[in-house]
């Protein structure tokens, strides 16, 4: 059995927690049952990448109040009001505040800015760290 990869958590991992997401962007912690409680009981909570260490999940204390946490995505194609105008591919981000509210922040992206940012996400999955 593995630890709970909550940060300094010194309890088993009793179960797989497994963060939303497309499969590529899908994670999966071992975590225990006081902390997988605590999530889906809504508390707070985020992903802290530790470079060649892996990842932890931060919760409760190790998450500051004042922070926006990702919470999901949303990818449309939206037309403009002129009829003759191009369909655009057009990306939302989405957090939630650690008081719950839900934020989301929208834009026009090309599909080389989605291809750019694919693979710098993919960078940071794969244990990349600062990029400079």
């Amino acid at each position: 059995m593995a630890n709970c990869q909550v940060m300094r958590c010194p309890r088993a991992g009793e179960t797989i927690f497994a963060t939303d997401g497309a499969t590529a962007m899908r994670r999966e912690f071992w975590v225990c049952q006081q902390h997988l409680a605590a999530i889906e009981g809504g508390a707070a909570w985020c992903i802290e990448n530790l470079g060649s260490d892996g990842s932890a999940i931060l919760i409760g204390d190790d998450v500051i109040a004042g922070d926006l946490l990702f919470h999901g995505f949303r990818m449309s194609w939206e037309t403009s009001p002129s009829s003759t105008a191009t369909p655009r591919r057009v990306l939302s981000l989405i957090a939630k505040s650690a008081g719950g509210s839900e934020e989301s922040l929208t834009f026009v992206i090309s599909d080389e800015q989605l291809r750019e940012l694919a693979k710098d996400l993919t960078w940071h999955l794969q244990g990349g760290g600062e990029k400079g």
